[in-house]
């Protein structure tokens, strides 16, 4: 049924009165008009416009307020860092199971800026371009871990400007839960919350603020210089000298255990044999991008990594030492990271990463018949630049000549990775254009730092090329 008139935008000023915008004249016209209109059915046409065919919209009342007080500025320019306090680690949702006492430390992790070009977004989950990590697209950086009052109460400085996520950690180092969002604090800033994953809706326990432990002493304090990662966490440098070092006599090609699980560092497309093994074997527990799920305390990292359970117990004769099993798990509770950032040798090649352009690979998917997926992880584990008569590509060749075209074109790439080594290698140099971007980010960066001198000092400073 068609409507004579037409009402929008109501805004009530009393349980009975309301300013409506109400259409005036034929409904083709559409004009709209502003009326006083009541729940007893009277209207009272208060403003139209002296315009033919203008409506009126939306009616708000206007009336003097007096200014609010300014707050007070909470940032110190002059200082390097900021400061966060939790009151209590154990308050909030998603931390059943977490008994009082458990919780040793509180791990701060710095996840560094894209600087890079990012491609478009995988099903909405997230981008990764060029190819960082499965399941996760960042790289990580520990800046400290700090100790956790028996009360659950946390306070320590941090460096400004780095946006870091927290973790709970128990008395091995192994993640209890995990921040999936993260902050940033501002120099000087004081930064705190309820607890871990609190209630947004709940207001803090009755408990004197004042009392807190962690609030009785200096906060603990976390700079660049007591960071426990150099530079960003990678994989190739940090946890493949372990399996190196204790795994690679038996899980490597032409070995048993390898056939179960091949922990070898050779390079493929993208990443190391034993990385890609790891995920696909699920011996590791990451979590992955999508629906935004919060996980309830010890459902993921290390706590259900197999990989960590098999290394716990007694795995035949291997022993590693406290720091490197440390290292293992503090890698399965960053959520697996493979490369240190996102700069790239390779800008154009499928991936970012690999070493073979994407006219190699389309050679090689007509020699062998095996569809090779250019950005995705179909890819990785088709190749082995190290070793390239292991190559999996190799497997269903049984022509002589064929496979030995196909090995050529592997070899073409482990050439390119000899000259130009990738970002997991040693001696990598990032492509010109990346390293022209770290100039850029730098540069404005201290611009940046240089418009708080002149905020904190009463002076001016203006943009290059403006006088």
């Amino acid at each position: 049924q068609k409507l004579s008139v037409k009402y929008e935008d109501p805004l009530p000023l009393s349980k009975d009165v309301f300013l409506v915008s109400r259409t005036i004249g034929p409904m083709k016209a559409g004009i709209m008009g502003i009326f006083l209109v009541d729940r007893f059915g009277n209207e009272v046409l208060v403003h139209k416009s002296d315009q033919p065919k203008v409506g009126c919209f939306d009616p708000m009342l206007v009336r003097t307020t007096p200014k609010p007080a300014a707050p007070a500025d909470e940032v110190d320019y002059s200082k390097k860092t900021g400061t966060f306090a939790v009151m209590n680690v154990y308050e909030g949702t998603h931390m059943e199971g977490v008994k009082p006492g458990s919780v040793k430390y509180l791990r701060v992790v710095d996840n560094p800026p894209k600087m890079f070009w990012s491609g478009p977004s995988y099903k909405g989950h997230g981008a990764q371009a060029p190819a960082m990590n499965f399941y996760d697209f960042d790289n990580k950086r520990v800046l400290g871990t700090v100790p956790v009052e028996a009360d659950g109460s946390v306070q320590f400085t941090a460096p400004i400007d780095k946006f870091v996520y927290f973790q709970l950690l128990d008395e091995n180092g192994k993640m209890i839960q995990s921040m999936r969002s993260g902050i940033i604090v501002q120099p000087g800033e004081m930064n705190a919350c309820i607890g871990c994953h609190d209630d947004r809706d709940n207001a803090p326990p009755p408990r004197p603020i004042s009392k807190l432990a962690a609030l009785q002493k200096a906060p603990f304090n976390i700079t660049e210089a007591t960071a426990e990662t150099k530079g960003n966490f990678s994989y190739q440098e940090v946890v493949q000298p372990i399996f190196d070092k204790h795994c690679i006599s038996c899980h490597d090609y032409d070995k048993k255990a390898g056939k179960k699980l091949n922990l070898s560092g050779d390079q493929t497309a993208m990443f190391a044999v034993s990385y890609i093994e790891l995920h696909k074997k699920k011996m590791i527990t990451p979590v992955g991008g999508g629906a935004n799920k919060i996980y309830n305390a010890y459902e993921w990292g290390s706590h259900q990594s197999k990989l960590i359970k098999t290394l716990e117990g007694k795995h035949h004769d291997v022993a590693l030492s406290d720091d490197e099993l440390r290292t293992l798990i503090t890698w399965v509770d960053l959520n697996a990271p493979y490369y240190p950032d996102y700069s790239t040798a390779y800008w154009g090649n499928p991936g970012g990463r690999s070493p073979l352009t994407g006219k190699d690979q389309g050679q090689m998917s007509k020699l062998t018949k095996v569809k090779i997926e250019r950005y995705t992880h179909g890819g990785p584990w088709h190749f082995n630049f190290t070793r390239p008569e292991f190559s999996p590509i190799l497997e269903n060749v049984k022509d002589d000549a064929t496979k030995a075209k196909v090995i050529e074109i592997i070899k073409r790439g482990s050439e390119r990775l000899r000259t130009t080594p990738r970002n997991d290698m040693p001696g990598y140099v990032p492509s010109e254009e990346h390293q022209l971007r770290t100039k850029r980010y730098e540069e404005l960066y201290q611009r940046e730092l240089a418009n708080r001198r002149a905020i904190q000092t009463g002076n001016k400073v203006y943009d290059p090329g403006i006088k």
